[in-house]
């Protein structure tokens, strides 16, 4: 895979994947795709026979959840300063 020409900035400035090979665009600021990645990370650690190869993609996986949590917590932060903006807004339109 060339991932170079795999990711761009779409209309919001997030970075994301242009296209799987079914042609779905990709998004990977989202929590789901950081599940999806970790579970799959995940079972072919279980799948390895090699320890140390086991170990790394197990730690891969680790990394991929911990990811998703983090964007979890940005989407949370992104929805309280959209909702504080809206106020702050129609608070501005009423003077």
């Amino acid at each position: 895979m060339n991932f170079l020409n795999d990711f761009c900035l779409d209309e919001t400035g997030l970075a994301t994947m242009q296209n799987d090979r079914l042609g779905n665009e990709r998004r990977f600021e989202t929590a789901e795709y950081w599940q999806v990645h970790s579970r799959d990370t995940r079972s072919r650690a279980e799948q390895m026979t090699n320890p140390e190869s086991r170990h790394l993609m197990s730690a891969l996986a680790d990394d991929y959840e911990r990811t998703a949590h983090i964007v979890e917590g940005m989407a949370s932060i992104r929805g309280a300063l959209t909702a504080v903006m809206a106020s702050v807004n129609g608070l501005l339109s009423q003077q």
